[in-house]
């Protein structure tokens, strides 16, 4: 028997109306905004996550609690989350789910006779309740940044919902007879392992929140297979096999290209020792931004991904293109700001250098890093006064920062201050 033929199929004239209505453009905004995941999809792909967000926003009834006005940033967000667990499932799309409830954060929930926090909840398969904050921030989660602290609320209670749909929620979601012995011997063997490495405390991509019970077993290894795919199949292999024929999906080959590439460190100047670069590799991955970029030119994670690529390659100009392009999307990016104040001062601007160094103190004077920046641009430039006095009020705001420590040793030195220099080097542990 097919997987789909388990999941029921509703009244398919009323989904035909449904979908000959144009996907509004204000949802393409939200989910081009929104959805990093999105970005990751094919036009094929792109086009069914659009009916199924369709779908389950017209069928499914949407409640906000503590006076959260349900808008359609909500709905769109969560729906496409969603949507993407049925990219490979054709005609189902939640159709047990009822109601989606939406709380602004984190809300108290009753389990047996303890009262405890919650981010999410599936209540017997019918009635989602979801906190917002944390559907935004998995909705936005860069697989690239890979910690099993960091979770996919919607993606776990709807897989939760799948779960349920075999009548029991114990990790072994609805499956055909000849799949579902395989899936108990797999599934046995994974979580038995997952339950070993958490007592052990041993690393893994997947929370242990999974060694719980299989149930929960289930829902975080399907966070780990949409969001960190590539990892998933490299450290569970098994795992993610099964999981890849359960979802008819292959997440890890459509990765975007900095969920696949490993650089080194975030500093746009750093450079890689020529034997670590396979330049070809990399074009390749640009040439797939410049694919995704050109169907979703709003997409800023995009520019500054090709961003960074550009730079592993030292091509300064094209990387200050693209943040060019993210900073006419996104003005007050800091982190942006302050990258491609760097490229300036590499490329001897040093007026546009400082000019976006002072912009990002404006939009924020406590940020030491800021000043950490503005120094070195000034030390370059040979004004060592003003160098150590942005590097004093830096290590004012934070009497942590190495990198300052260092660079201020360096400048007092410049200034002939070589006994308070040798201190600032004991402090960046260089002596």
């Amino acid at each position: 028997m097919s997987l789909f033929r388990l999941f029921s199929r509703s009244d398919d004239r009323r989904r035909e109306k449904i979908l000959r209505e144009p996907f509004p453009e204000a949802w393409e905004v939200i989910l081009s905004t929104n959805v990093r995941h999105f970005h990751r999809l094919d036009e094929n792909d792109r086009g069914r996550l659009r009916d199924a967000i369709r779908i389950i926003i017209a069928e499914t009834s949407w409640e906000g609690c503590r006076g959260l006005e349900i808008t359609d940033e909500i709905r769109v967000t969560i729906a496409a989350q969603a949507g993407i667990l049925v990219l490979g499932i054709d005609d189902y799309f939640f159709d047990d789910v009822e109601s989606i409830v939406i709380y602004p954060g984190a809300f108290l929930r009753m389990r047996g006779d303890v009262v405890e926090d919650a981010v999410g909840e599936a209540v017997e398969g019918s009635v989602v309740v979801l906190s917002w904050e944390d559907a935004r921030e998995g909705a936005e989660l860069n697989a690239a940044e890979v910690s099993s602290e960091e979770c996919n609320v919607v993606i776990h209670e709807f897989a939760h919902v799948l779960d349920l749909k075999s009548d029991a929620c114990d990790g072994v979601p609805p499956l055909p007879d000849e799949a579902r012995e395989r899936w108990i011997e797999v599934i046995e063997a994974e979580f038995d392992r997952h339950v070993r490495d958490e007592a052990r405390e041993e690393e893994s991509i997947l929370s242990y929140y999974g060694a719980s019970s299989r149930d929960e077993f289930f829902a975080v290894s399907s966070e780990a297979f949409f969001q960190f795919p590539t990892v998933l199949r490299d450290e569970r292999p098994e795992l993610y096999e099964l999981l890849a024929s359960f979802y008819r999906q292959d997440p890890a080959e459509r990765a975007l290209p900095s969920e696949r590439i490993d650089r080194r460190g975030s500093d746009p100047r750093a450079s890689f020792e020529a034997e670590e670069i396979d330049e070809a590799a990399f074009r390749a991955e640009i040439e797939r931004y410049d694919a995704i970029l050109a169907r979703s030119p709003k997409f800023l994670d995009g520019y500054l991904d090709r961003a960074s690529l550009h730079l592993d390659l030292s091509d300064f100009e094209s990387a200050l293109h693209d943040y060019d392009a993210a900073l006419r999307l996104d003005p007050d990016d800091i982190d942006a700001l302050c990258d491609r104040a760097q490229i300036f001062a590499e490329l001897g601007r040093y007026d546009e250098a400082l000019g976006d160094c002072n912009r990002v103190l404006r939009l924020d004077e406590s940020y030491a890093m800021g000043y950490v920046e503005r120094a070195s641009i000034h030390a370059e430039c040979g004004d060592f006064e003003t160098a150590l006095s942005d590097l004093n009020e830096a290590l004012r705001l934070d009497d942590s920062l190495e990198e300052a420590y260092e660079l201020r040793a360096a400048v007092r030195e410049e200034l002939g201050d070589v006994y308070s220099a040798r201190a600032d080097r004991e402090r960046a542990g260089l002596e």
